[in-house]
């Protein structure tokens, strides 16, 4: 009877302790997976508010105390011409394209060219939008933000990216600022 009871206590401990050893393995890959966006999470975008386009601006900031590389921006550009209005995409890629650790770089839209624009010409710009922002954070890993979204990055963004028309570039280097809190949550 004390060796059947053995027995039985001997599963129910195994039982559990396989129990306990599965939700560990769970929070390990949670903690896993926070680790691998902290970087990521603290670096972000926007487009400073202007009643101008002329003026308006894109900030990038990396909070981070790592630099991100490789930062690529997918714009979208309303045209307005006397016969009537068109949208535009548009890849940007940056010279300059790293953000040290605890920098904001500010872009002014009115230091950008863009190539080529033959259909066109004539065309007043009158608003910028975002539709994302990619990078490689300090382990390789690509991401992409878009408004409201973070994602590792996918392969059709890299293959629509290389498929735009249209590039930009700066004119000027954009103007470079340290972000006073800076650092990751943990």
């Amino acid at each position: 009877m004390a060796a059947i009871g053995g027995v039985i206590f001997t599963g129910v401990a195994t039982y559990y302790s396989a129990l306990v050893a599965d939700d560990q393995l769970q929070q390990s890959r949670q903690d896993g997976e926070r680790e691998e966006q902290e970087q990521a999470e603290v670096v972000s975008y926007w487009l400073s508010p202007s009643f101008s386009t002329e003026g308006q601006r894109l900030h990038v900031v990396n909070r981070s105390p790592d630099p991100v590389y490789s930062l690529q921006v997918l714009l979208l550009l309303e045209m307005r011409h006397p016969s009537g209005n068109t949208a535009v995409k548009a890849g940007f890629n940056t010279e300059t394209a790293d953000v040290a650790p605890c920098t904001e770089k500010i872009y002014n839209f009115s230091d950008l060219q863009f190539s080529p624009f033959p259909e066109v010409s004539g065309h007043t710009l009158t608003d910028v939008r975002v539709l994302w922002l990619t990078f490689t954070d300090r382990a390789g890993r690509k991401w992409v933000r878009g408004p409201g979204s973070l994602e590792p990055r996918q392969g059709a963004l890299d293959y629509y990216a290389r498929r735009l028309k249209h590039r930009a570039a700066t004119t000027r280097p954009p103007e470079v600022k340290v972000v006073e809190a800076c650092g990751l949550s943990g």
